[in-house]
């Protein structure tokens, strides 16, 4: 398993914890660097760990003191997005020395209203769907209808039409010699 392979497991598992505590976090790649360059710090105290010197023995007793911090992959602004003060004044015991306070059973009342809030959005939407679906439809009718007149006129049109022209064709055969009367015309 690769480094990054290694380093992707263990912040999907941490993101986890993450989440568990209603604290926004950083994006999946920049909490993978931010473990990559721990780990890399320790490889480099490790090509070094027969050094007896003073700075060397500083550096490890740096790294060793940070690893009981915590391992802060919050989001910058994670401070401002949480609006439960308790998830807040939980982010900041965590970020103390020592990391005091730990997550407890899962807020299920938040976890309620978070749920019933998504529910309403949910619910909302499909009215919102609905009411353009009604709206579509009629639209339709109403299309519909417009062409059902506009149809229904046209054929009487026609048929009025016809009715002038056999009126037009019966006074012709009567009388083949005759010029069109007004009273024909007013059928056209």
């Amino acid at each position: 398993m690769t480094v990054r392979e290694a380093s992707k497991l263990t912040i999907n598992v941490i993101m986890e914890f993450w989440k568990k505590a209603s604290i926004p976090t950083r994006a999946e790649q920049h909490c993978i660097q931010k473990l990559e360059s721990v780990f890399y710090e320790w490889k480099g105290l490790q090509k070094h760990k027969s050094r007896s010197g003073e700075a060397h023995k500083k550096q490890e007793h740096e790294f060793v003191s940070h690893l009981e911090d915590l391992f802060d992959i919050a989001h910058q602004d994670a401070l401002t997005i949480i609006s439960n003060p308790e998830d807040r004044a939980f982010l900041l015991r965590q970020r103390e020395k020592g990391r005091p306070g730990s997550i407890g059973v899962r807020d299920k009342v938040t976890e309620r209203k978070a749920r019933a809030a998504g529910e309403r959005k949910q619910a909302e939407a499909r009215r919102l769907q609905k009411s353009v679906d009604e709206m579509n439809i009629s639209a339709c009718l109403t299309t519909t209808s417009r062409q059902k007149q506009i149809h229904s006129s046209t054929i009487s049109l026609l048929i009025v039409e016809m009715n002038c022209w056999n009126l037009l064709a019966c006074n012709l055969k009567s009388s083949s010699h005759e010029m069109i009367t007004g009273s024909s015309w007013n059928c056209l």
